[in-house]
């Protein structure tokens, strides 16, 4: 048996029991060492789907949004996704099927690619290119930011089937407010210049305001006449002064009773009218939150501006 054995060894590779086994030994000056393995293999099988990666300008458009807008949210990247499709890559033509994953990734696909931005741009050093961007090229990277979000706002806009109510609703607003302020702007100015410039009534100086605020409308934004804002805070706050040093004044030199007028509806519709559209700002924050550059922290810029206004 074991010369058997010696001359198996010595001459092939069979094994004397009938089963499946690495081979404990090698051949005599033989450097390989012999695997048995079985292969499967299904004559009929059909391939049903390709595994199709994110087309490489959506990978790019993803970390552009993760980088410049700080967005990492799956379903607002999924809305811009789309509208990037449509006004981009395929304007003017019909865009890919839903059932094509390529431009369609699923949710798990987009928050991956997300999380993959956000881990680049973390470990992200400025070289030479960024720099030229940051330098160069800031204005026409706003450009196409804005380019982009109108075209979102259009989009929403066409998902929620144009909000009517909330437009027509902030334009009265608006548009209350706007005549509140021409009003009191008015009389405050006749009562002011009414022993220099007797021949202008209120009816004139509310037409001449008017007049000087149009071509400030036709600006854009807050961030396009800042200087008129900070310009109001200050006259306001002198205004405040004052207000209480003359109250202080007329404390001291008449103790008379004071007498206040019979209340009207009239009077107090009035009153009130002035006091609910003079409160009308808040439909300005969402663009005041556009123009900032640290958008994070409209918080603390609503807050102190409340707190500025209830110390006044």
């Amino acid at each position: 048996m074991k010369r058997k054995n010696e001359k198996q060894r010595n001459e092939d590779h069979d094994f004397s029991r009938q089963r499946r086994q690495i081979q404990p030994t090698k051949k005599k000056n033989c450097g390989v060492k012999l695997r048995i393995r079985h292969v499967v293999r299904f004559p009929d099988y059909k391939s049903a789907s390709l595994l199709l990666g994110i087309d490489d300008r959506l990978k790019e458009y993803i970390r552009k949004m993760v980088w410049e807008e700080n967005i990492t949210s799956v379903p607002q990247m999924r809305v811009l996704l789309e509208v990037y499709m449509k006004t981009t890559l395929f304007q003017g033509q019909d865009i890919p099927a839903i059932i094509n994953k390529r431009f369609w990734p699923s949710n798990v696909d987009i928050q991956n690619h997300i999380a993959l931005a956000v881990k680049k741009q973390r470990n992200k050093e400025i070289d030479q290119q960024s720099l030229e961007e940051e330098l160069f090229y800031e204005g026409k990277k706003t450009s196409e930011r804005r380019a982009l979000t109108e075209a979102h706002q259009r989009q929403i806009k066409q998902d929620n089937m144009r909000p009517y109510l909330v437009t027509i609703t902030l334009n009265i607003f608006n548009f209350g407010s706007s005549v509140v302020f021409l009003v009191l702007a008015a009389g405050n100015i006749e009562t002011l210049l009414t022993d220099v410039i007797k021949d202008i009534s209120f009816c004139y100086w509310l037409m001449i305001l008017t007049c000087i605020v149009v071509p400030i409308v036709c600006l854009g934004t807050p961030k396009d006449f800042w200087p008129i804002g900070v310009g109001a805070a200050i006259s306001t706050g002198i205004a405040c002064t004052l207000i209480i040093i003359q109250i202080f004044q007329d404390n001291s030199h008449s103790k008379n009773t004071t007498v206040h007028s019979n209340i009207k509806l009239q009077k107090f519709s009035s009153a009130f009218g002035t006091m609910v559209f003079a409160v009308s700002g808040h439909s300005v924050f969402p663009t005041i939150i556009t123009d900032m550059k640290k958008k994070e922290d409209f918080k603390l810029a609503a807050l102190l501006g409340y707190g500025s206004n209830m110390n006044m």
